[in-house]
């Protein structure tokens, strides 16, 4: 990686000393080939790695995608083998993110890559009654369309 990379993560994010921390902060800035870089030097497995820093919320590649609005960088994570279905520490998936911040456009993406099943998937919760994204989509006025 090249120092002068490092150096501009580092001024503006402060303390990141872990690699997926810095992988993250690629994928949040959207610099894909440094992102890409990382994934080169430790595998695929580093996509579905949850940062350990304490303001991450368990999150994985593809949520800090969604939550940055990388749309390609989205593309290129599921490509590789990011999973919609990756639950962070608060039971969030990627998709249940994306319709928590109404980006319509990417919700209907991730309907079209990962099936209507990813509209069931409960959120974790202590007493187990975890929204599921469809009843948060409705809550943002989302309809749900069959095409029979």
């Amino acid at each position: 990686m090249a120092a002068a990379y490092q150096h501009d993560i580092e001024v503006e994010q402060g303390d990141l000393q872990t690699d997926i921390d810095m992988f993250h902060m690629a994928i949040k800035k959207g610099l894909w080939n440094g992102a890409n870089e990382y994934i080169t030097r430790h595998g695929v497995d580093i996509i579905s790695q949850k940062s350990l820093s304490s303001s991450s919320k368990g999150w994985t590649s593809l949520h800090v995608a969604v939550d940055a609005g990388k749309f390609e960088i989205m593309k290129k994570l599921v490509e590789k083998g990011a999973l919609l279905t990756e639950k962070d520490s608060e039971g969030y998936t990627p998709f249940a993110l994306v319709v928590e911040l109404n980006d319509i456009f990417v919700v209907d993406w991730m309907l079209n890559v990962g099936g209507n099943e990813l509209l069931t998937m409960k959120i974790n919760s202590e007493d187990d009654k975890g929204d599921i994204p469809v009843v948060l989509a409705a809550t943002k006025g989302y309809k749900l369309q069959r095409n029979d």
